[in-house]
């Protein structure tokens, strides 16, 4: 059992993933596990990745242990690295998705409970509350699919 957070981004922005996130945090392609699935929702050309740091993701979401340290509390990475990604022209938006595996990640079903927005400028503290199986859509401007672009 372990936990995963799967982030999803437009074609635009593939380029730049491994790029956007620090060294520490590992990016495996999730686009056939049902996760990776859920995470992009009906944006089947995004592209869904695991975010990891050691076997983890837990850490990336402030939840790395009993009590936030500065071993075990990541979120600062990944807030940057989605602030690098949305600095992107063609990015516009991602969606992650947090899920607490009990199965094999290549074939655990994910039931979403919901869906949520949020602007880049609330992130840190939005990941402190987040919640499983909800997909999270992040933009700069709180619209996570704006007409303009």
């Amino acid at each position: 059992m372990s936990f995963f957070l799967c982030l999803a981004v437009p074609q635009e922005a593939q380029a730049q993933l491994a790029s956007a996130f620090d060294k520490r945090v590992h990016l495996t392609d999730a686009s056939s596990f049902p996760i990776g699935k859920a995470t992009r929702g009906r944006k089947h050309s995004w592209m869904p990745v695991l975010l990891q740091v050691g076997s983890s993701s837990a850490s990336l979401i402030g939840k790395g242990g009993l009590r936030r340290t500065h071993n075990n509390d990541h979120t600062a990475i990944l807030v940057s690295g989605i602030q690098r990604l949305l600095e992107n022209e063609g990015c516009f938006s991602v969606s992650f998705l947090a899920h607490w595996m009990q199965g094999r990640i290549d074939q655990e079903q994910i039931v979403l409970k919901g869906e949520k927005q949020i602007n880049l400028s609330e992130i840190a503290q939005s990941l402190l509350e987040v919640e499983e199986d909800v997909r999270y859509l992040v933009s700069t401007t709180g619209d996570a699919w704006p007409a303009a672009r």
